[in-house]
């Protein structure tokens, strides 16, 4: 198998994972929706979507690893398809990001920045 062959494998496989996903996530929206979270099949959704988003984020970073390894001697071409997995992964990372550990214990100088921004919109 060439690296090209492998190469479109992988791709395919990150986006058929990428697809999975998608589709337990709006399970598990539609569980929630019918109020039926705490059923088997609600918990058979979150599972595969938690293992699902896991495996998308480990191809994914495996994917920036090639792309970006810096001691290649002939560098990969970022075609439409790569470029766009690589704005999705930028994506699904800041969502799934836990961002109440960074916002939840901001330092105080955070707070008189914001403030003195906020005196700045309403000045201008």
């Amino acid at each position: 198998m060439n690296s090209e062959t492998f190469w479109f494998i992988f791709v395919c496989f990150i986006v058929f994972i990428k697809i999975l996903f998608v589709l337990f996530a709006v399970l598990e929206k539609y569980y929630k929706y019918k109020n039926e979270e705490n059923t088997p099949n609600s918990k058979w959704a979150i599972y595969w979507k938690e293992r699902l988003e896991f495996i998308f984020i480990i191809c994914m970073s495996f994917l920036c690893i090639i792309l970006f390894y810096p001691f290649t001697k002939k560098p990969l071409v970022i075609d439409k398809d790569v470029r766009l997995l690589i704005f999705v992964y930028g994506i699904v990372i800041l969502m799934t990001a836990n961002w109440h550990l960074f916002i939840d214990n901001l330092p105080p100088w955070v707070k008189y920045v914001q403030s003195y921004l906020s005196l700045l919109h309403l000045h201008s």
